[in-house]
């Protein structure tokens, strides 16, 4: 039996994967600022990697090169099945999959915020984000629909994946 692990960048990522029926483990692990190696030992051996990570902040040269050799990594091992590259950040990327959506404040009013604090605040505690997010025309299949990062190196390009790759109840 195939094993998945989803690692993200944050909470946010996390649970809306879970409320999206995702199955498997959803990490929240940061490729850009940590070692896979040091939670490596813990992968089964038919473990199929997911990675969603997102591009909003400016990034050092050691944070890209701590980037591509955990994907480096998570490839020698067989492990990395795919990438999911946000549209900058978490807000982004649901603005991009709602239809009725024209910017994150409208967002932000979906949820009763005023801020992007504020909406990740409120979006955790919600019951059923979905049923918010879908007043708004959000579609999962437009999830993480994006270019690859120049910040990627080429040999992972072909790993990029979309919602539609991730497995789901």
């Amino acid at each position: 039996m195939q094993n998945y692990l989803i690692l993200v960048e944050g909470q946010t990522e996390e649970y809306l994967l879970k409320k999206l029926n995702v199955i498997g483990k959803i990490q929240i692990f940061n490729l850009w600022d940590k070692d896979v190696q040091k939670i490596a030992r813990k992968f089964k051996s038919n473990t199929a990697v997911f990675v969603v990570y997102d591009t909003d902040t400016a990034q050092s040269q050691s944070n890209i090169a701590r980037f591509n050799a955990n994907l480096a990594f998570l490839k020698q091992g067989g492990q990395l099945k795919g990438i999911l590259q946000q549209t900058l950040n978490f807000e982004d990327e649901l603005v991009f999959a709602c239809d009725a959506l024209r910017n994150k404040q409208v967002l932000f009013q979906t949820f009763n915020a005023v801020n992007a604090n504020e909406f990740k605040n409120k979006f955790l505690k919600s019951n059923n984000p979905i049923a918010l997010l879908e007043k708004q025309g959000f579609d999962k299949m437009k999830l993480w629909k994006q270019n690859v990062s120049a910040n990627v190196d080429n040999n992972y390009h072909k790993y990029l994946a979309d919602f539609s790759y991730l497995p789901v109840r």
